[in-house]
């Protein structure tokens, strides 16, 4: 049971909780009046203040004529100081603001000082602009144009791969036209396009875009340099070297396997070329060989190889030894000879037989005789009066002998149309 002081205690301290409640309703009221206060004298009683604005950048205004340009006085900024309402000073930012340097009317080349103008928006005040004269340098304009140049980066190679130098580069354009001031126009050398390849196992074909260099290859950056074109398309081809094989074909197919030997030296070559062509590419025909106008069985042949291929051991010819098995030729006097004369001219021939040099299987040979060749001259194509022309006798050897028997060389006639 409690005694009487701790009714005391207990009394007292329920009379200061009930106090301190009551003296926390008129704070809070307080604090949301001052709160309202601070509200309205912000919003409807702002007071002025002032606010620096940073880096606003200058527009030089630039005779309409379009015969001057900036050749310094560029990329200029200026910084700004308003007055205005503290609430409307927090709208707003550097771009609310225009700086404009009126350059309109200077008709000459030179050093001019332009007074800065700065458009305020509206509600504000300016109060103060760290620049209020711009120096300009005002230039005549010019063109010119610079070569392309193309700067690969950035790549790996796979083994036995090289990428293409300048020369074997193909670009969209080979150079650059260029209009600005020539003071600035005559410092540019060239036009640079990098062009990162990344992991190269094929031909690239890229896009990059334009930089200006000077004669020291620093970038050259001025906004009143019109670049022709921006970027440039490249198409850069990546090379591999490999060895292929050389052969000859023959137009009539009369010589194989079975009747000749063909022995050519070298009989291969290291090439140089294109990825997308090797990589293909196992050997390589050096020529194409009429047996019919075969004089000799040894040739050398000039070694030309395809467009975009080079020989990088040195070959420039081939020699091709053509050796006969079982076959020989023989010459026959033939005297049969047709004349085709749609048009009825009188006509007279330079001879009357015409020895043909035939090869053939060394037993068929035995057997054939002149009369299983014929012989024909076609007037077909001459006008009367033609006089002496010089036609080519076709030779034709008879089904018997067509398969294993063929002659060699060309033959001609004399012809004289009256």
């Amino acid at each position: 049971m409690a005694d009487r002081n701790d009714n005391v205690v207990l009394g007292a301290n329920e009379e200061a909780a009930r106090k301190k409640g009551h003296n926390i309703l008129p704070k809070i009221i307080s604090v949301l009046l001052a709160f309202i206060l601070w509200f309205y004298v912000m919003t409807v009683e702002s007071p002025i203040n002032q606010e620096v604005f940073r880096s606003i950048p200058i527009e030089v205004l630039l005779p309409s004529s379009g015969e001057l340009s900036i050749y310094s006085g560029y990329n200029v900024t200026v910084d700004v100081t308003v007055s205005g309402k503290k609430s409307d000073l927090n709208q707003i930012s550097a771009e609310s603001f225009k700086a404009t340097a009126d350059a309109t009317a200077y008709t000459q080349a030179g050093k001019y000082s332009v007074p800065v103008d700065i458009e305020v928006p509206g509600g504000f005040n300016l109060v103060d602009k760290s620049v209020n004269l711009l120096s300009v340098y005002l230039d005549a304009k010019a063109t010119s144009s610079v070569p392309v140049q193309i700067k690969l980066t950035e790549y790996t190679l796979a083994e036995g791969l090289e990428l293409g130098g300048d020369n074997d580069i193909e670009k969209s354009v080979s150079e650059i036209f260029l209009s600005g001031p020539k003071s600035i126009l005559d410092t540019i050398e060239a036009a640079l396009v990098t062009v990162p390849c990344g992991n190269v196992s094929s031909s690239i074909r890229a896009s990059g875009n334009v930089q200006l260099l000077d004669a020291y290859g620093s970038v050259v950056t001025n906004p009143y340099v019109s670049v022709g074109t921006s970027a440039v398309d490249v198409r850069i081809p990546v090379f591999m070297t490999k060895e292929i094989e050389l052969k000859v074909d023959f137009k009539n197919k009369l010589l194989n396997s079975s009747n000749s030997k063909v022995e050519i030296s070298p009989s291969a070559v290291k090439v140089r070329g294109s990825v997308e062509t090797l990589s293909v590419l196992e050997h390589h025909v050096i020529s194409t060989i009429d047996e019919k106008s075969l004089t000799a069985d040894k040739l050398s042949i000039p070694l030309t190889l395809p467009e975009g291929i080079s020989c990088v051991d040195g070959t420039e010819a081939v020699d091709v030894t053509i050796t006969h098995t079982g076959t020989t030729t023989k010459i026959l006097s033939v005297e049969d000879i047709k004349v085709v004369n749609p048009n009825d001219f009188k006509y007279t021939l330079s001879l009357d037989t015409v020895n043909v040099t035939l090869r053939g299987k060394t037993d068929e040979l035995s057997k054939i005789s002149a009369e299983d060749i014929t012989l024909t001259v076609d007037l077909s194509e001459l006008k009367e009066g033609a006089g002496s022309v010089t036609l080519p006798v076709k030779v034709e050897v008879s089904d018997t002998y067509a398969k294993s028997v063929y002659e060699l060389g060309e033959y001609n006639m004399v012809v004289t149309v009256k």
